[in-house]
């Protein structure tokens, strides 16, 4: 069951932005249609959506606005924005939107980009199974943030801030090397030799650090950090 949120305070927009979700998910999807961001804004402890669709041009509280609240609450909530002000797509790229409706072309616009979420969550469905402490454990591939190697023993880091120490075993052991083989073709790069990172968690790319969402800095070789950024913007491409 997906649980979405549309926001818009024009009504006409918002009914139409419901009616062709509904078109596309059907009795699959459970959604929410608020005419007032406060109203929204307010229920943000009820935040248990998988999907957003924010209309950046609202009085009070735009869809910016709401936007950052997202990303410090609810970072596993996926951010549609819709707008007539075209414009404004640039804006928006610093909050990694899945997808940026223009109202001008709203019907093509909102059922492409439901099509392209199906996809996208059947892949996030991907699980990767570890053993620690004794104990077998199964994670969405999409709630890795990185795999982090620390002398002979490799961490795996979630999006809840958990760190998890993979047990050393003689028979079925993994390598880094073996983990970059794995998970670059589900968008993970190896940004240093003790590192692989999800490209999902990367907020920006510098000199001689990569920035995560999570605020975390991971240094990284001066010399690297172009081939890491076309690395990200290549995976940025073809995830759409």
């Amino acid at each position: 069951m997906i649980r979405i949120a549309i926001v818009d305070d024009d009504n006409i927009i918002l009914h139409q932005v419901k009616e062709l979700v509904e078109d596309k998910i059907g009795s699959d999807g459970i959604i929410d249609a608020y005419s007032d961001s406060v109203t929204f804004y307010n229920n943000n402890e009820n935040w248990n959506y998988d999907l957003v669709f924010l209309d950046i041009d609202m009085p009070t509280m735009s869809g910016f606005d709401i936007a950052e609240t997202i990303e410090l609450l609810k970072k596993t909530i996926t951010i549609v924005f819709v707008s007539n002000l075209e414009h404004l797509v640039y804006d928006s790229l610093k909050f990694r939107p899945f997808r940026f409706v223009r109202k001008s072309q709203i019907i093509s616009d909102v059922h492409s980009t439901i099509d392209d979420y199906l996809i996208a969550r059947k892949k996030s469905n991907d699980v990767f199974n570890i053993k620690t402490n004794g104990i077998n454990m199964l994670f969405r591939v999409s709630d890795i943030v990185y795999f982090e190697s620390m002398g002979h023993d490799i961490y795996v880091k979630t999006a809840n801030n958990d760190k998890y120490q993979m047990s050393r075993e003689r028979k079925g052991y993994i390598s880094m090397q073996q983990l970059s083989l794995q998970f670059e073709s589900k968008g993970f790069i190896r940004v240093h030799k003790s590192f692989l990172i999800n490209y999902k968690y990367i907020y920006v790319i510098k000199r001689s650090e990569v920035i995560l969402k999570n605020h975390e800095s991971i240094s990284i070789n001066p010399h690297n950090a172009n081939n890491i950024k076309e690395m990200f913007q290549r995976i940025l491409m073809m995830e759409g």
